[in-house]
C-alpha cells in the first residue's frame, strides 16, 4: 500500500552554527530543550549542541533546521531533506499577492496536472471548478 503525507505546517528554523543563531532558535522556541551544548564564545561558534526530542536527545550540525512540529516536539532535520519535504507558506513581510500571481500560480498548478492548459482559460473559470471539486468532497 501506498500513502501519501498529510499536509501540515510546522515551524522552523536554520541553525548557522554561530552561537548568535543558537541564541535566535532558543528565543523563537523558548521551551526547546538542550541535551547539551559545547561553546566557543570568541569565534561566535557553537561546537556541538544537542536536543531533547521526543526520542531522546539528538544531534543539531551546523544548517540543520529545527523543526516544532505538530505535536510541539522539536526534531533536527538535515537541509537537504528539509528542502524536499517542506516549502514555505508565507510571503515576504510588507509584501502583498496581486490577482496576477495568483492567477499565475494556479495556470501553472493546471499546467503541471493537466500539461499544456489553453490560454484563453480563464482563472475564473479554473476556479468556478476549483469549487465544484471541493464542494463534491464537503458532500461525499
Amino acid at each position: 500500500m501506498k500513502f501519501r503525507k498529510k499536509p501540515v505546517v510546522i515551524e522552523a528554523i536554520q541553525w548557522d552554527g554561530t552561537l548568535r543563531g543558537y541564541e535566535q532558535i532558543k528565543v523563537a522556541f523558548p521551551d526547546l530543550q538542550d541535551a547539551s551544548i559545547t561553546k566557543y564564545a570568541p569565534a561566535n561558534q557553537a561546537y556541538s549542541w544537542r536536543i531533547m526530542t521526543l526520542k531522546g536527545s539528538h544531534d543539531v550540525n551546523e544548517n540543520d533546521w529545527i523543526i516544532r512540529g505538530i505535536e510541539d516536539e522539536y526534531y533536527p532535520c538535515k537541509p537537504d531533506i528539509f528542502v524536499l519535504a517542506y516549502e514555505s507558506t508565507s510571503q515576504p513581510e510588507g509584501r502583498e499577492v496581486t490577482a496576477w500571481e495568483i492567477e499565475n500560480e494556479i495556470v501553472g498548478f493546471f499546467k503541471r496536472l493537466h500539461g499544456e492548459v489553453d490560454e484563453e482559460v480563464s482563472c475564473k473559470a479554473i476556479s468556478t471548478r476549483l469549487l465544484e471539486v471541493f464542494d463534491i468532497r464537503k458532500r461525499g
